[in-house]
């Protein structure tokens, strides 16, 4: 009898001397193989006899296989199999609501409460080791010394003696000497000081003070004044540009937000209309983009009162087509309103920088344009940098693109907020103004702020008898009105 070397037995993976070469299964298995192979050999009688075969290449490693399942789209290797795995999992996760995300994401944490604690414990410890002590388990707590120390910084006094966590109020004193109830997130994180200064004028705000050292020390031959009272009296122009008819508003969203300041939503609206009655332009700013976007709201500032760093003519520039990555990019690092889709996007090149952009893409309020309109999505330029002519040689070439795919209208939609009211660009393009609103809601927290349309009702939500104010003021959510939008079209010859 011949002897074989040991196996492991496939079923129960115990060693044994086989008897014949091909045997697989042990002596206390063997009766058990027996019907796996036979049940085997029946599926594949089966698929013989019923079904096609079918050759195909291997999406993941391109090998050749053969398989009787028409949706077989790997060869089953254990790396194939894997990538799979990932791009099915890929594909179920974006697809899932985010309201599922939301929930899954509670469950977890009320089943690992002590362990989330934890981690976010050690993170914020490694970030910020001089001011939080550590507790393990739970959030790390502030002491009342550092508490007290960051207060006494910025030239307050801590009234209360005992902090218990930052929702919890506290009792201040401003240098004024007037005493003031808030919590610790609010003064820290949010920049919120003493509200009887504020409505007597003797508090600067950081976005303001911002664009104060910003004129102070890079714009210190104009003339400015500051917190004026006397043109739009009894309202107040935080920057006063007399000998350009220049204004400046900024808008802190904690104190011009509806709920805290009991501001209407035409009160920016109709500060505007009164500057222009006056002969002034007015810029308007939100805090939270003096913060994000601080060198872009700066070089608009810059472009208003006619003093860029670099001015370059658009006939010393080259046009070229460039891809929505590269527009994207541009855009988020000198436009207000970062990235947008696009169907065509152009841009201007100076020496071989790309100093300009403009780009056409789908209509986003379909219900108000026909399928014969594009939309003219963003334009803009360097920050700091004035391009003379640019936007007219750009639209050029966007209004050729959209000539050679049979569109007779471009139509956009211009922020009131930083336009020039007494000189559109759009009309000196040959825009024709379509319509206007006055004011649109921006919803926010803290100082994260969200457009309107972005937090419209949920299927869910329509079924209950609330309206969309009434749903976000449950959520949190306080709201601040801008300026209005105009609409302009322009027809193709």
């Amino acid at each position: 009898m011949a002897n074989y070397k040991e196996k492991v037995c496939d079923l129960c993976s115990i060693k044994y001397s086989p008897t014949s070469p091909k045997q697989r299964y042990c002596v206390d298995c063997k009766e058990k193989g027996k019907k796996i192979l036979q049940a085997k050999l029946d599926a594949k009688r089966n698929r013989l006899r019923n079904h096609v075969e079918y050759k195909r290449n291997c999406k993941a490693c391109s090998v050749v296989f053969r398989t009787y399942y028409p949706q077989k789209k790997y060869c089953g290797s254990k790396e194939c199999d894997k990538v799979r795995l990932f791009i099915k999992n890929k594909r179920i996760q974006k697809n899932r609501s985010k309201k599922y995300l939301i929930e899954k994401g509670r469950k977890y944490y009320t089943s690992n409460r002590e362990k989330c604690l934890l981690k976010k414990a050690e993170d914020y410890r490694i970030k910020n080791p001089e001011a939080k002590e550590y507790i393990p388990g739970k959030i790390n707590q502030h002491t009342i010394e550092y508490v007290r120390e960051y207060i006494e910084s910025h030239n307050y006094k801590l009234l209360s003696d005992k902090y218990i966590n930052n929702c919890k109020k506290l009792l201040l004193e401003c240098p004024e000497g007037h005493k003031w109830l808030t919590n610790f997130h609010n003064f820290k994180d949010l920049n919120n000081r003493c509200g009887t200064c504020y409505s007597q004028n003797n508090y600067i705000s950081k976005p303001e003070q911002l664009i104060r050292d910003f004129i102070t020390e890079e714009l210190p031959d104009i003339d400015v004044i500051y917190n004026d009272r006397t043109v739009l009296a009894p309202q107040e122009l935080d920057f006063y540009f007399p000998e350009y008819n220049l204004a400046i508003e900024v808008c802190g969203l904690y104190w011009h937000g509806e709920l805290n300041s009991n501001k209407d939503r035409a009160y920016h609206y109709n500060k505007m209309m009164g500057c222009y009655n006056k002969g002034i332009r007015l810029i308007t700013i939100f805090e939270d983009e003096l913060l994000d976007h601080k060198e872009v709201v700066l070089s608009r500032i810059r472009q208003a009162l006619g003093r860029p760093k670099v001015r370059i003519y658009a006939r010393k520039c080259i046009i070229k087509n460039i891809d929505s990555k590269t527009a994207n990019k541009f855009y988020k690092q000198n436009h207000v309103q970062g990235i947008s889709t696009a169907l065509a996007c152009f841009g201007l090149y100076y020496k071989d920088e790309l100093v300009s952009v403009g780009s056409l893409g789908n209509i986003g309020r379909k219900h108000t344009s026909s399928n014969d309109t594009i939309e003219l999505k963003r334009f803009c330029t360097l920050s700091d940098t004035s391009v003379v002519g640019g936007m007219g040689k750009l639209f050029k070439q966007l209004k050729k693109y959209a000539e050679e795919n049979e569109y007779k209208y471009i139509k956009s939609y211009c922020d009131m907020r930083y336009a020039n009211i007494f000189k559109p660009v759009y009309e000196v393009l040959g825009f024709e103004l379509d319509g206007y609103t006055k004011y649109t809601p921006h919803y926010f927290i803290g100082q994260k702020r969200f457009r309107n349309f972005s937090l419209r009702k949920t299927p869910e939500e329509r079924l209950t008898s609330k309206t969309e104010w009434q749903l976000r003021k449950e959520q949190g959510y306080d709201r601040i009105w801008d300026c209005g939008h105009r609409t302009y079209v322009y027809q193709i010859n």
